[in-house]
């Protein structure tokens, strides 16, 4: 209950300082959303790429990813959704008119913070033991 007040009293700052215009309101929340939606669907490729491969491995050796390997995709997969947030702050004119560097920021965190929670629990459901390594 003392978070949604929180989050109730916090919402108006946040979106004041995501958004330049004097709409700032719908403007900052397509913001975010369109930066979530982009952290979202960039999640399905690391994955995609692990299970094909793991599918088109002929041995169970092959099949099993080192903890480094698995860590290391997931980082990597840190580069795109910044690149497609950078395009759609460029490429759309309401973006490109109304969002600050802040808001920016907020984005590529909104869209980060998206991309990791999806592809750790896809990972944490599927491949747990290639996230943290072997219990001994």
């Amino acid at each position: 209950m003392m978070q949604a007040a929180l989050g109730a009293i916090l919402l108006p700052d946040i979106l004041r300082m995501v958004s330049l215009c004097e709409d700032e309101g719908t403007t900052a929340t397509l913001w975010l959303l369109a930066a979530s939606a982009i952290g979202l669907v960039n999640a399905v490729w690391p994955l995609s790429i692990k299970f094909l491969q793991k599918l088109t491995s002929s041995n169970e050796v092959q099949k099993i990813w080192k903890v480094g390997s698995t860590w290391l995709l997931i980082v990597g997969g840190l580069l795109p959704p910044a690149l497609f947030l950078f395009l759609a702050l460029r490429l759309g004119r309401d973006f490109n008119d109304c969002v600050s560097g802040q808001g920016f920021a907020a984005g590529l965190f909104a869209a980060w913070a998206s991309y990791l929670v999806t592809v750790i629990f896809c990972h944490l459901l599927t491949w747990p033991r290639e996230l943290y390594g072997r219990r001994v």
